[in-house]
């Protein structure tokens, strides 16, 4: 199998951490990579970030990471381009929420791929029930919104995957494009939630309004500090309205 990883069943390997990144896998690469984590009982930490995620051999590979079977328990899939790779929105949903190893999710600036495979991953993680860490950074998930008042369909299931996911603990939402209301209502998720204590909103156009509303919102929950990762500027806003 590839890099001899196929050795189904061998107590030989003992190969726990691989980082591929970097490499441009390709389909036939892909398809060697998927035969051989298929049968791999040992690795726990993977990272494919730049590896062009393309075609159906790499949905294959997609598939077969998040597949409760490869029982990793740190995926890194940053730098790629899912939308391109077909795997089913479905299948997406149904192997992380079925997923029981999986502790961190990197998919930063990853081309989602609009509103239905988005909304795929935010309901296969409000049914996780293992993943602490997840970065969705870069992925436009709040561009769909028609207008500035209302959530896109991609945020408005996310929010709910914060309300009754009980293991997130640090999400990364940054670059989302989610402006103020979008933003203030993951805040109100995330407050509302059994389990986040770490958020990161850096760069999503919500504005000096929309951090004194976040600001507001928190200091009529009792925080005394703001959970996320804000711009300099933004620090005295908040500080201002929580004193006020």
């Amino acid at each position: 199998g590839a890099l001899g990883l196929g050795a189904r069943g061998s107590p030989r390997c003992r190969l726990q951490s691989l980082a591929l990144s970097l490499n441009p896998l390709a389909a036939e690469g892909a398809a060697a990579l998927t035969h051989a984590l298929k049968g791999n009982t040992s690795l726990r930490h993977l990272a494919l970030e730049y590896i062009t995620l393309y075609s159906r051999e790499p949905a294959n590979l997609l598939s077969t990471v998040l597949a409760a079977e490869c029982r990793l328990e740190r995926l890194s899939l940053s730098f790629n381009y899912i939308s391109a790779c077909g795997s089913p929105v479905e299948q997406i949903t149904h192997q992380l929420a079925a997923n029981t190893t999986l502790a961190e999710l990197r998919v930063r600036r990853c081309c989602i791929g609009g509103w239905r495979r988005a909304r795929a991953i935010a309901r296969g993680i409000q049914g996780n029930t293992s993943i602490a860490a997840l970065d969705l950074s870069y992925n436009g998930l709040g561009a769909a919104q028609a207008a500035a008042s209302t959530l896109s369909l991609a945020v408005g299931t996310l929010k709910e995957a914060f309300r009754r996911n009980a293991t997130l603990r640090s999400v990364n939402l940054a670059h989302n494009a989610l402006g103020a209301t979008g933003s203030l209502e993951i805040v109100r998720a995330a407050l509302r939630g059994p389990s986040i204590t770490m958020l990161d909103l850096q760069s999503n156009a919500m504005g000096i309004e929309g951090v004194r509303a976040i600001a507001c919102e928190l200091a009529a929950g009792g925080h005394a500090w703001l959970p996320l990762a804000l711009n300099a500027h933004a620090r005295g806003v908040r500080e201002a309205a929580v004193s006020a």
